[in-house]
């Protein structure tokens, strides 16, 4: 199965989180707890989480359902938000 994704290798740097976070383009779909689905964009990823776009509005402890390619659905929740 074929992915459309973009993955970067972190430069050799320091990084600012404890667990290293790879830059991603992966658009993908979720689902929010209303059962509405929205479009997701997700631009990185750690063991610990991820930052992800989308045009709906998301509030702080809100979970949304990712589909994420060979994983699943995953549930997420969000802690802080800034636009979109």
């Amino acid at each position: 199965m074929a992915i459309a994704a973009h993955l970067d290798q972190p430069p050799g740097a320091a990084v600012k989180s404890r667990h290293m976070r790879r830059k991603l383009w992966l658009p993908t779909r979720g689902a929010l707890a209303s059962g509405r689905t929205t479009d997701v964009l997700i631009h990185n990823f750690s063991a610990t989480g991820l930052l992800l776009e989308s045009p709906d509005q998301l509030a702080v402890g809100e979970k949304i359902e990712i589909d994420l390619p060979h994983a699943g659905a995953t549930v997420a929740t969000v802690i802080w938000t800034s636009g979109q």
